[in-house]
């Protein structure tokens, strides 16, 4: 379940397996890929 705001990049879905969220690219690089 993805929390509010919450969006799926092409590499967190290959990399998470769609399982988690591209806040970690967002904080970590301040930018959605």
């Amino acid at each position: 379940v993805l929390g509010p705001g919450c969006t799926l990049t092409r590499e967190d879905h290959i990399l998470a397996g769609g399982r988690r969220c591209s806040y970690r690219v967002r904080v970590a690089t301040g930018t959605n890929r």
